[in-house]
């Protein structure tokens, strides 16, 4: 069929087929820019997603780390108050019991020295020197239980609160606890 066609045919027919291939090439070159831009568009907003959720959860985790040391330090914050409510609760507890002690002991005291001393019963022992020198070296305690004070153990055992604070060595203003273990006679020899 080429033979048929002049040679200014031929001619024009290898410049359409160049034509068409230069056409061809142009569009494969502007689809691969056009691909490239897709695919860079691609990678830089893959980039930014990364960087943006990256920076999320890195300030998340600090703004975590941050409530956790605030917790902590709430914590101990209301330990610390807790304990100074205990010892005021205990300091006011015990000052107001202690000076109704005292008060109480002071008209106990003064009452007893108004009294006649007890008349003593002339009774003959029936115990053996040996029982009688074993009782006396002995050393009684008490016990204190929950809601004992000094003046109720005092009167239990026949001796003065004075008498009790000092065989203990208490200080007027010094409590006692549930537990404690008071002596409460003096051994003698």
């Amino acid at each position: 069929m080429m033979e048929n066609i002049p040679d200014n045919g031929k001619y024009l027919m290898e410049e359409a087929v160049a034509i068409v291939r230069a056409d061809r090439r142009a569009r494969d070159e502007k689809n691969d820019r056009l691909l490239l831009r897709y695919i860079g568009g691609l990678l830089a907003l893959t980039i930014l997603l990364v960087l943006f959720f990256g920076f999320q959860q890195y300030s998340m985790s600090q703004q975590f780390n941050e409530m956790a040391m605030n917790l902590t330090n709430l914590e101990l914050r209301i330990g610390g108050l807790e304990r100074q409510q205990a010892e005021l609760q205990g300091k006011i507890s015990n000052s107001v019991i202690v000076n109704e002690v005292e008060t109480l002991s002071s008209k106990v005291n003064a009452l007893e020295k108004r009294m006649p001393p007890p008349q003593a019963d002339k009774k003959v022992s029936t115990e053996s020197p040996k029982q009688s020198k074993s009782k006396a070296v002995k050393k009684r305690y008490h016990e204190v239980k929950k809601g004992e004070t000094l003046y109720r153990i005092s009167k239990q055992y026949g001796i003065t609160v004075d008498e009790l604070r000092r065989l203990n060595k208490l200080s007027p203003n010094q409590p006692i606890e549930v537990g404690q273990k008071l002596l409460v006679s003096k051994a003698s020899s």
